[in-house]
């Protein structure tokens, strides 16, 4: 079966105000007592975490344009960059 992006009908963010974007969901996980789904955004063009109790529907599209190894890799690369501009004095 092809791995596919989905496309969140309805999802409520923190302010409760439904979007609707197009990810690329590459990782399952628990984060903080929430069910969370680990995907790249296309409308914020970064890696999100997005919690599934407040995704109200998804709908399978197109196959990815790359391999999910390659999209981990790339979550990872965001992740080290996020923190190095966190840490560094000058955040301007």
């Amino acid at each position: 079966m092809p791995e596919m992006p989905c496309r969140p009908a309805t999802a409520f963010g923190e302010q409760a105000q439904p979007t609707e974007r197009v990810i690329w969901p590459i990782q399952l996980s628990f984060m903080d007592k929430a069910r969370v789904v680990m995907a790249w955004c296309e409308l914020r063009t970064a890696f999100r975490f997005f919690r599934t109790d407040r995704i109200r529907a998804a709908k399978p599209l197109d196959l990815y344009p790359a391999r999910r190894a390659d999209l981990i890799r790339d979550f990872y690369v965001q992740l080290s960059d996020e923190r190095n501009a966190a840490k560094s004095p000058d955040r301007n």
